[in-house]
C-alpha cells in the first residue's frame, strides 16, 4: 500500500515539478541574455575597416560593393582596389 502510494506519487507529481524546474530556467535564462543585449545595444562600436582585393571581377564586384553597403554597422569603412 506504501509503495503503490509513492509509485503514484513520484508519477503523478515529479513530471509537475520538473516542468516548473525547466520552465523557470528558461525564463531566468532568456532574462539574463536579455539584460545582456541591452548592456550590449549601449556600448560603442569600434571602426571597421574592410579591404576588397579585386582583379578581372567586372562580374561579381558591383553585388559585393552593394552587400557591403546595406551592412548594419555604424562604423565601417569598405576600400576597393
Amino acid at each position: 500500500m506504501i509503495i503503490s502510494t509513492m509509485v503514484d506519487v513520484y508519477v503523478v507529481y515529479y513530471p509537475i515539478i520538473l516542468s516548473f524546474i525547466w520552465a523557470s530556467g528558461a525564463f531566468l535564462s532568456r532574462w539574463k541574455e536579455r539584460d545582456k543585449k541591452a548592456i550590449d545595444e549601449t556600448k560603442e562600436f569600434e571602426k571597421i575597416s574592410i579591404v576588397i582585393s579585386a582583379y578581372n571581377e567586372e562580374e561579381t564586384i558591383e553585388e559585393v560593393l552593394l552587400s557591403l553597403h546595406n551592412l548594419n554597422y555604424p562604423s565601417l569603412e569598405i576600400f576597393y582596389c
